[in-house]
């Protein structure tokens, strides 16, 4: 069996659905069914490319951590540890438990409304601001 990606959605009654980048098994015979009934359809991987690729996406990856923990002087190890300590960001001031920050919270939480066939919804308040007079 080879590796395929989709180059563009397709469905039959044999196969599929699949959708535009997804990666599909097919034995060479079945991959050749499925151009011949949409030309173009997929493209076989090259097994050596994609993992060239993922390797290049990884160290991309570990490139940016690298400089965010030279920006922040902080590593994700470090931070691990201090959360194994007792510290961590709900500590800080500004922030409230659970990590989230205090003023995203602010205003009035929802109140309930009558709904059709008496159920209940939420639906936030909100204050509506008049047009400054000329």
């Amino acid at each position: 069996m080879a590796r395929y990606r989709v180059q563009h959605n397709y469905r039959s009654n044999a196969y599929g659905p699949w959708v535009k980048d997804d990666h599909v098994e097919l034995d060479p015979e079945q991959a050749a069914w499925v151009n011949g009934d949409s030309p173009g359809t997929l493209e076989e991987v090259d097994q050596e490319k994609q993992a060239a690729d993922k390797r290049k996406a990884e160290e991309h990856f570990d490139a940016k951590r690298e400089q965010a923990e030279r920006i922040h002087g902080v590593s994700q190890t470090e931070e691990a540890g201090r959360m194994d300590a007792g510290v961590s960001q709900e500590d800080e001031p500004g922030r409230e438990p659970g990590g989230g920050d205090a003023a995203r919270h602010q205003g009035e939480p929802p109140v309930p409304v009558e709904a059709e066939e008496g159920k209940t919804t939420s639906k936030r308040r909100t204050t509506r601001r008049s047009a400054p007079n000329t």
